[in-house]
């Protein structure tokens, strides 16, 4: 009876060991990063982690591909007149700004002041990111920033001429492979104009061969072999 009270015990402690190696952070497979994009230029940026599929960011235009911005819960991300993103918020004056992850707490003072640099839009674009505030030591507002990067490129592509000129935001090239029964004649055959037009461009680019340029060069110079010696 007390054997196998113990050997209960052991297996009891083996299963709780097993969940705690399971359950640590980093164990689980990282999250993807998909989106669903209308043909206007609306759109929803979603992590999905096995059959679990949770919303980040969804994307309005005010028009047709025009006046676009991101929003999460509590935050607006949208770009200026210069194409720099700017990330904003309603917060208090003097609130504390700072970026969570991984149990983890760094302050981010003036985020909300100037365009996001690079570096920023990075670390906050991170899995896991999170933007937290707080107010007289009370958090008001706690929202996921992950995929932020790919959501600017998203609207950067938006207010483009190429994205425009083809009128179909579906096509933006980070949206994944293509899929031609859902675009129109009219689309698909501006985008291979397009498409064309840039393998035009391509080979214009293409720099001349060294053969080619000496003996273009040599037709332009006397023969040495001609001239009297000194």
């Amino acid at each position: 009876m007390v054997r196998a009270h113990k050997l209960s015990l052991w297996a009891l402690g083996g299963a709780l060991i097993l969940c705690a190696l399971l359950l640590r952070p980093g164990s689980a497979a990282p999250a993807e990063l998909r989106s669903e994009i209308s043909v206007d230029g609306p759109a929803l940026f979603y992590a999905v982690s096995g059959e679990a599929r949770r919303p980040l960011w969804a994307v309005h235009c005010r028009l047709r591909l025009r006046g676009c911005i991101a929003r999460a819960p509590g935050l607006v991300l949208r770009l200026d007149e210069a194409g720099a993103p700017w990330l904003l918020a309603a917060v208090p004056p003097g609130a504390r700004i700072s970026l969570a992850r991984r149990n983890t707490s760094q302050p981010l003072p003036g985020l909300l002041t100037a365009p996001l640099e690079p570096e920023v839009l990075a670390r906050l674009s991170a899995p896991g990111a999170a933007l937290i505030v707080e107010d007289a030591g009370q958090v008001i507002l706690q929202s996921p920033t992950e995929g932020l990067t790919e959501v600017a490129a998203y609207l950067a592509w938006l207010a483009s001429d190429n994205a425009r000129t083809l009128g179909d935001a579906r096509l933006w090239p980070k949206g994944g492979p293509l899929q031609p029964e859902a675009m129109t004649p009219e689309v698909l055959e501006r985008f291979a104009v397009q498409d064309r037009r840039a393998r035009e461009a391509a080979r214009q680019l293409i720099p001349v061969t060294k053969p080619q340029s000496e003996f273009a060069l040599r037709a332009q110079a006397p023969d040495r072999a001609q001239l009297p010696a000194r």
